[in-house]
Protein backbone atom coordinates (compact mmCIF):
# COMPACT_ATOMS: atom_id res chain seq x y z
CA UNK A 1 0.00 0.00 0.00
CA UNK A 2 1.49 3.15 -0.77
CA UNK A 3 0.50 5.80 1.98
CA UNK A 4 1.93 9.79 2.02
CA UNK A 5 0.78 13.24 2.93
CA UNK A 6 1.33 16.21 2.55
CA UNK A 7 0.13 19.76 3.69
CA UNK A 8 -0.89 22.25 0.92
CA UNK A 9 -1.86 26.25 1.76
CA UNK A 10 -4.01 27.73 -0.49
CA UNK A 11 -3.02 31.63 -0.79
CA UNK A 12 -4.87 34.69 -2.55
CA UNK A 13 -2.18 36.91 -4.31
CA UNK A 14 -1.64 40.36 -2.78
CA UNK A 15 -3.51 43.39 -3.64
CA UNK A 16 -4.10 44.31 -7.20
CA UNK A 17 -4.52 47.57 -8.60
CA UNK A 18 -8.43 47.53 -9.26
CA UNK A 19 -11.37 50.44 -8.44
CA UNK A 20 -13.01 47.06 -7.86
CA UNK A 21 -15.89 48.12 -10.45
CA UNK A 22 -14.66 45.29 -13.06
CA UNK A 23 -15.52 41.79 -13.68
CA UNK A 24 -11.84 40.37 -13.29
CA UNK A 25 -11.46 36.99 -13.56
CA UNK A 26 -8.40 35.52 -15.87
CA UNK A 27 -7.63 39.37 -16.97
CA UNK A 28 -3.63 40.17 -15.83
CA UNK A 29 -4.28 43.23 -13.48
CA UNK A 30 -1.13 44.08 -11.69
CA UNK A 31 -0.60 44.16 -7.76
CA UNK A 32 -0.84 47.68 -6.06
CA UNK A 33 2.10 48.92 -4.08
CA UNK A 34 0.02 47.18 -0.87
CA UNK A 35 -0.29 44.26 -2.51
CA UNK A 36 3.64 44.13 -3.41
CA UNK A 37 4.19 44.24 0.50
CA UNK A 38 2.06 41.47 1.01
CA UNK A 39 3.65 39.81 -0.62
CA UNK A 40 7.06 40.59 1.12
CA UNK A 41 4.70 39.37 4.08
CA UNK A 42 3.60 36.12 2.91
CA UNK A 43 7.17 35.58 1.99
CA UNK A 44 8.20 36.08 5.38
CA UNK A 45 5.17 34.02 7.07
CA UNK A 46 6.19 30.96 4.65
CA UNK A 47 10.13 31.01 5.89
CA UNK A 48 8.54 30.90 9.88
CA UNK A 49 6.31 27.82 8.99
CA UNK A 50 9.48 25.82 7.03
CA UNK A 51 11.91 26.92 10.27
CA UNK A 52 9.18 25.38 12.83
CA UNK A 53 7.65 22.72 10.73
CA UNK A 54 11.51 21.83 8.12
CA UNK A 55 10.04 19.79 5.42
CA UNK A 56 10.39 19.50 1.46
CA UNK A 57 8.35 22.44 0.33
CA UNK A 58 6.86 23.27 -3.21
CA UNK A 59 5.71 26.45 -4.21
CA UNK A 60 2.97 26.33 -7.39
CA UNK A 61 1.27 29.51 -8.62
CA UNK A 62 -1.60 30.08 -11.17
CA UNK A 63 -0.33 31.32 -14.65
CA UNK A 64 -2.12 35.28 -14.18
CA UNK A 65 0.58 37.88 -13.58
CA UNK A 66 -0.07 38.37 -10.13
CA UNK A 67 0.07 35.26 -8.64
CA UNK A 68 3.10 34.19 -9.96
CA UNK A 69 4.62 38.21 -8.65
CA UNK A 70 3.10 36.91 -5.33
CA UNK A 71 5.02 33.75 -5.55
CA UNK A 72 7.81 35.01 -6.81
CA UNK A 73 8.02 37.49 -3.69
CA UNK A 74 7.62 34.40 -1.24
CA UNK A 75 10.67 32.35 -3.02
CA UNK A 76 12.99 35.00 -2.48
CA UNK A 77 12.54 34.88 1.57
CA UNK A 78 13.34 31.59 1.43
CA UNK A 79 17.89 31.62 1.43
CA UNK A 80 17.60 27.65 0.99
CA UNK A 81 15.55 24.90 -0.63
CA UNK A 82 13.48 24.94 -3.74
CA UNK A 83 12.97 28.73 -4.25
CA UNK A 84 11.79 28.07 -8.26
CA UNK A 85 7.93 28.53 -8.73
CA UNK A 86 6.19 25.86 -10.68
CA UNK A 87 3.24 27.04 -12.59
CA UNK A 88 -0.21 25.02 -12.96
CA UNK A 89 -2.50 26.29 -15.82
CA UNK A 90 -5.33 24.30 -13.51
CA UNK A 91 -4.88 27.32 -10.84
CA UNK A 92 -6.03 30.10 -12.91
CA UNK A 93 -9.14 32.05 -11.79
CA UNK A 94 -12.40 31.37 -12.97
CA UNK A 95 -12.85 33.38 -16.84
CA UNK A 96 -15.86 34.97 -17.15
CA UNK A 97 -15.81 34.86 -21.16
CA UNK A 98 -16.72 37.84 -22.78
CA UNK A 99 -17.79 39.64 -19.11
CA UNK A 100 -13.55 39.99 -18.69
CA UNK A 101 -12.60 43.09 -17.70
CA UNK A 102 -16.07 45.01 -18.04
CA UNK A 103 -17.85 47.29 -15.58
CA UNK A 104 -21.11 45.84 -13.61
CA UNK A 105 -22.67 48.54 -14.92
CA UNK A 106 -22.17 48.19 -18.34
CA UNK A 107 -22.76 43.88 -17.82
CA UNK A 108 -25.57 45.18 -16.30
CA UNK A 109 -26.88 47.26 -19.06
CA UNK A 110 -26.01 45.08 -21.60
CA UNK A 111 -27.07 41.62 -20.10
CA UNK A 112 -29.75 42.13 -18.47
CA UNK A 113 -30.91 38.77 -18.09
CA UNK A 114 -27.85 37.07 -17.94
CA UNK A 115 -26.38 39.26 -15.17
CA UNK A 116 -29.84 38.30 -12.95
CA UNK A 117 -29.48 34.50 -13.48
CA UNK A 118 -26.09 35.19 -12.03
CA UNK A 119 -27.93 36.84 -9.08
CA UNK A 120 -29.97 33.71 -8.88
CA UNK A 121 -27.06 31.01 -8.94
CA UNK A 122 -23.64 31.64 -8.99
CA UNK A 123 -22.46 28.26 -9.03
CA UNK A 124 -23.70 26.92 -12.09
CA UNK A 125 -24.00 30.15 -13.60
CA UNK A 126 -21.40 30.87 -16.85
CA UNK A 127 -20.82 33.99 -18.26
CA UNK A 128 -21.10 34.28 -22.43
CA UNK A 129 -17.86 32.29 -23.66
CA UNK A 130 -16.53 31.70 -19.52
CA UNK A 131 -16.92 28.82 -17.36
CA UNK A 132 -18.95 28.24 -14.04
CA UNK A 133 -17.98 28.33 -10.34
CA UNK A 134 -18.71 24.49 -10.42
CA UNK A 135 -16.40 24.21 -13.69
CA UNK A 136 -13.77 26.08 -12.09
CA UNK A 137 -13.92 24.38 -9.15
CA UNK A 138 -13.54 20.83 -10.87
CA UNK A 139 -10.62 22.28 -12.63
CA UNK A 140 -8.75 23.17 -9.26
CA UNK A 141 -9.39 20.38 -7.13
CA UNK A 142 -8.30 18.43 -10.47
CA UNK A 143 -4.78 20.57 -10.17
CA UNK A 144 -4.58 19.98 -6.24
CA UNK A 145 -5.04 16.36 -6.73
CA UNK A 146 -2.45 16.13 -9.39
CA UNK A 147 0.19 17.69 -6.72
CA UNK A 148 -0.97 15.52 -4.01
CA UNK A 149 -0.02 12.73 -5.97
CA UNK A 150 3.24 13.45 -6.63
CA UNK A 151 5.30 11.06 -4.86
CA UNK A 152 7.19 12.62 -1.38
CA UNK A 153 10.72 13.41 -1.39
CA UNK A 154 12.34 10.80 0.86
CA UNK A 155 8.61 9.74 1.46
CA UNK A 156 8.61 11.85 4.31
CA UNK A 157 5.55 14.28 4.38
CA UNK A 158 5.91 17.71 1.86
CA UNK A 159 4.23 21.46 2.34
CA UNK A 160 2.82 22.94 -0.97
CA UNK A 161 2.39 26.45 -1.19
CA UNK A 162 -0.44 27.19 -4.31
CA UNK A 163 -0.91 31.37 -4.58
CA UNK A 164 -4.26 31.41 -6.66
CA UNK A 165 -7.51 33.59 -6.39
CA UNK A 166 -10.42 33.91 -4.75
CA UNK A 167 -13.07 32.54 -7.28
CA UNK A 168 -11.05 29.16 -7.54
CA UNK A 169 -10.23 28.73 -3.56
CA UNK A 170 -14.08 29.38 -3.19
CA UNK A 171 -15.06 27.22 -5.96
CA UNK A 172 -12.78 24.06 -4.01
CA UNK A 173 -13.67 24.73 -0.51
CA UNK A 174 -17.75 24.44 -2.03
CA UNK A 175 -16.72 21.19 -4.27
CA UNK A 176 -15.57 19.55 -0.98
CA UNK A 177 -18.62 20.59 0.64
CA UNK A 178 -17.11 22.97 3.24
CA UNK A 179 -19.27 26.09 1.95
CA UNK A 180 -22.62 26.69 0.39
CA UNK A 181 -22.63 26.51 -3.44
CA UNK A 182 -25.79 28.71 -3.21
CA UNK A 183 -23.70 31.31 -1.18
CA UNK A 184 -20.13 30.58 -2.32
CA UNK A 185 -19.67 34.95 -2.62
CA UNK A 186 -20.44 34.94 1.41
CA UNK A 187 -17.09 33.35 2.08
CA UNK A 188 -14.06 35.26 3.06
CA UNK A 189 -11.15 34.92 1.32
CA UNK A 190 -8.86 38.40 1.77
CA UNK A 191 -6.15 38.93 -0.05
CA UNK A 192 -2.78 37.35 0.95
CA UNK A 193 -4.90 34.96 3.51
CA UNK A 194 -3.97 31.14 3.83
CA UNK A 195 -6.84 28.64 3.60
CA UNK A 196 -5.27 25.00 5.14
CA UNK A 197 -5.73 21.69 3.36
CA UNK A 198 -4.28 18.41 4.98
CA UNK A 199 -4.20 15.38 2.15
CA UNK A 200 -4.02 11.85 2.72
CA UNK A 201 -3.22 9.61 -0.21
CA UNK A 202 -4.07 6.10 0.03
CA UNK A 203 -3.10 3.88 -3.48
CA UNK A 204 -3.96 6.62 -5.41
CA UNK A 205 -7.37 8.25 -3.68
CA UNK A 206 -6.96 11.34 -1.95
CA UNK A 207 -8.63 12.71 0.95
CA UNK A 208 -9.15 16.62 1.65
CA UNK A 209 -9.17 17.95 5.47
CA UNK A 210 -9.67 21.32 5.01
CA UNK A 211 -8.15 22.87 8.87
CA UNK A 212 -8.79 26.25 8.35
CA UNK A 213 -10.21 29.14 5.68
CA UNK A 214 -9.23 32.84 4.87
CA UNK A 215 -6.81 33.59 7.27
CA UNK A 216 -4.47 36.32 7.69
CA UNK A 217 -1.36 35.19 9.55
CA UNK A 218 0.18 38.40 7.66
CA UNK A 219 -1.80 41.03 9.36
CA UNK A 220 -0.54 43.85 11.08
CA UNK A 221 -2.16 46.34 13.53
CA UNK A 222 -2.21 49.99 12.75
CA UNK A 223 -1.47 52.84 15.10
CA UNK A 224 -5.41 53.04 16.32
CA UNK A 225 -5.13 49.59 16.99
CA UNK A 226 -1.90 49.38 18.61
CA UNK A 227 -3.24 52.20 20.81
CA UNK A 228 -6.08 49.85 21.75
CA UNK A 229 -4.25 47.09 22.12
CA UNK A 230 -1.53 48.61 24.50
CA UNK A 231 -5.27 49.99 26.29
CA UNK A 232 -6.78 47.13 26.86
CA UNK A 233 -3.79 45.15 28.01
CA UNK A 234 -3.32 47.85 30.52
CA UNK A 235 0.09 48.66 29.44
CA UNK A 236 1.95 51.04 32.03
CA UNK A 237 3.15 54.27 30.36
CA UNK A 238 7.46 53.77 31.28
CA UNK A 239 6.96 50.37 29.12
CA UNK A 240 5.11 52.33 26.17
CA UNK A 241 7.62 54.85 26.31
CA UNK A 242 10.26 52.15 26.13
CA UNK A 243 8.34 50.57 23.08
CA UNK A 244 8.25 53.95 21.45
CA UNK A 245 12.23 54.57 21.82
CA UNK A 246 12.65 51.00 20.11
CA UNK A 247 10.30 51.97 17.24
CA UNK A 248 12.68 55.13 16.50
CA UNK A 249 15.81 53.37 16.67
CA UNK A 250 14.18 50.19 14.60
CA UNK A 251 13.34 53.01 11.87
CA UNK A 252 16.44 54.89 11.95
CA UNK A 253 18.77 51.48 11.47
CA UNK A 254 16.19 50.30 8.64
CA UNK A 255 16.47 54.08 7.32
CA UNK A 256 20.40 53.37 6.93
CA UNK A 257 20.37 50.07 5.47
CA UNK A 258 17.37 49.97 3.51
CA UNK A 259 16.55 54.31 2.40
CA UNK A 260 14.50 53.16 -0.36
CA UNK A 261 12.01 51.05 1.42
CA UNK A 262 12.88 47.87 -0.52
CA UNK A 263 13.91 45.40 2.11
CA UNK A 264 12.31 46.33 5.64
CA UNK A 265 8.31 46.82 5.84
CA UNK A 266 8.54 49.52 7.41
CA UNK A 267 4.53 49.10 8.96
CA UNK A 268 5.99 45.59 10.37
CA UNK A 269 8.75 47.00 12.06
CA UNK A 270 7.04 49.92 13.80
CA UNK A 271 4.02 47.68 15.23
CA UNK A 272 6.71 44.88 16.12
CA UNK A 273 8.89 47.25 18.15
CA UNK A 274 5.23 49.10 19.84
CA UNK A 275 4.39 45.37 21.05
CA UNK A 276 7.61 43.72 22.05
CA UNK A 277 7.45 44.28 25.51
CA UNK A 278 3.84 45.06 25.88
CA UNK A 279 3.96 41.77 28.38
CA UNK A 280 7.17 42.52 29.80
CA UNK A 281 4.92 42.63 33.78
CA UNK A 282 4.74 38.76 33.17
CA UNK A 283 6.52 36.60 32.86
CA UNK A 284 8.83 35.36 29.94
CA UNK A 285 6.79 38.21 28.37
CA UNK A 286 8.03 37.21 24.68
CA UNK A 287 6.03 33.69 25.23
CA UNK A 288 3.22 35.53 26.49
CA UNK A 289 2.88 38.83 24.17
CA UNK A 290 3.12 36.17 21.60
CA UNK A 291 0.66 34.37 22.52
CA UNK A 292 -1.78 37.35 23.08
CA UNK A 293 -1.26 38.47 19.73
CA UNK A 294 -2.26 35.52 18.00
CA UNK A 295 -4.90 35.72 19.90
CA UNK A 296 -5.85 38.84 18.77
CA UNK A 297 -5.28 38.01 14.63
CA UNK A 298 -1.81 38.86 14.59
CA UNK A 299 0.38 36.14 13.67
CA UNK A 300 3.55 37.54 11.80
CA UNK A 301 3.99 39.99 14.65
CA UNK A 302 3.79 37.35 17.26
CA UNK A 303 6.47 35.11 15.72
CA UNK A 304 8.48 38.23 15.72
CA UNK A 305 7.82 39.44 19.09
CA UNK A 306 8.44 35.41 20.29
CA UNK A 307 12.03 35.78 19.17
CA UNK A 308 13.04 39.46 20.22
CA UNK A 309 14.60 38.15 23.16
CA UNK A 310 16.40 35.10 21.85
CA UNK A 311 19.86 34.06 22.60
CA UNK A 312 20.38 32.69 18.85
CA UNK A 313 21.21 34.96 15.93
CA UNK A 314 18.34 34.52 13.41
CA UNK A 315 20.86 34.19 10.28
CA UNK A 316 18.29 31.75 8.95
CA UNK A 317 16.09 34.56 8.80
CA UNK A 318 17.47 37.17 7.35
CA UNK A 319 16.64 39.33 4.01
CA UNK A 320 18.41 38.68 0.97
CA UNK A 321 18.68 41.64 -1.53
CA UNK A 322 20.70 42.22 -4.74
CA UNK A 323 23.17 39.14 -3.46
CA UNK A 324 23.94 40.76 -0.06
CA UNK A 325 22.22 39.50 3.01
CA UNK A 326 20.77 41.93 5.99
CA UNK A 327 20.03 41.12 9.29
CA UNK A 328 16.36 39.55 10.05
CA UNK A 329 13.48 41.64 11.65
CA UNK A 330 13.91 39.57 14.62
CA UNK A 331 17.71 40.65 15.21
CA UNK A 332 17.01 44.22 14.23
CA UNK A 333 14.31 44.16 17.04
CA UNK A 334 16.67 42.81 19.67
CA UNK A 335 19.35 45.36 18.67
CA UNK A 336 17.07 48.30 19.12
CA UNK A 337 15.94 46.98 21.85
CA UNK A 338 19.05 46.49 23.64
CA UNK A 339 20.40 50.23 22.59
CA UNK A 340 17.44 51.82 24.35
CA UNK A 341 17.80 52.41 27.96
CA UNK A 342 13.81 52.49 29.06
CA UNK A 343 13.04 55.36 26.30
CA UNK A 344 17.18 56.77 26.07
CA UNK A 345 19.54 55.94 23.34
CA UNK A 346 22.44 54.12 24.95
CA UNK A 347 26.01 52.54 23.64
CA UNK A 348 25.51 48.85 23.77
CA UNK A 349 28.22 48.75 26.58
CA UNK A 350 26.19 51.23 28.70
CA UNK A 351 23.05 49.23 28.41
CA UNK A 352 24.46 45.67 29.51
CA UNK A 353 26.20 47.43 32.23
CA UNK A 354 23.23 48.85 33.33
CA UNK A 355 22.27 45.71 33.70
CA UNK A 356 24.53 43.50 34.86
CA UNK A 357 24.33 43.85 38.60
CA UNK A 358 21.06 41.94 38.12
CA UNK A 359 22.50 38.27 37.15
CA UNK A 360 22.99 36.76 40.70
CA UNK A 361 24.33 33.12 39.49
CA UNK A 362 26.76 32.11 36.99
CA UNK A 363 24.17 31.02 34.63
CA UNK A 364 22.62 34.40 34.66
CA UNK A 365 26.12 36.21 34.34
CA UNK A 366 26.53 33.37 31.04
CA UNK A 367 23.51 34.71 29.47
CA UNK A 368 23.77 38.32 30.05
CA UNK A 369 27.05 38.26 28.46
CA UNK A 370 25.89 35.52 25.25
CA UNK A 371 22.75 38.61 25.17
CA UNK A 372 25.71 41.40 24.67
CA UNK A 373 27.97 39.22 22.29
CA UNK A 374 24.56 38.62 20.19
CA UNK A 375 24.01 42.44 20.40
CA UNK A 376 27.49 43.15 18.85
CA UNK A 377 27.46 40.40 16.45
CA UNK A 378 24.32 42.01 15.18
CA UNK A 379 25.87 45.81 15.03
CA UNK A 380 28.62 44.51 13.35
CA UNK A 381 26.10 43.04 11.12
CA UNK A 382 24.05 46.38 10.82
CA UNK A 383 26.87 48.87 10.22
CA UNK A 384 29.49 46.82 8.46
CA UNK A 385 31.49 48.92 6.07
CA UNK A 386 30.12 47.27 2.61
CA UNK A 387 27.05 48.61 3.25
Amino acid sequence: MTSFKKTIYLIRHGEIQSDGKRCIGITDVPLSEFGKTQAGRLGMWMARQLLHDPKPFHIYSSPIQRCLDTAGAMAKRRLSGSGSVQVCDDFHEVNMGEWENMRFSDIKMRYPKTYQKRGENFWDFKAPGGESFQEAGNRFIGGLREIALLPNAGNTEEICFVVAHVGVIRSALAYLGEIDPDRIMETMIPYASVTQLNTDVSDGNVNFDVRFIGSTPTAVPNDDEITELLDRYQVPAHIRRHMKGVANMVLDIAGILDPDGSIYDRELLYAAAMLHDFARIDRYHSTIGALKLRGEGYELVADIISEHDSLSLHKELSIRYKNQYYPSVEDLLYYADKRVLEETVVSLDERFASSRFKCRTPEARMNHQRRYEKAVRIEQDVFRSDQ
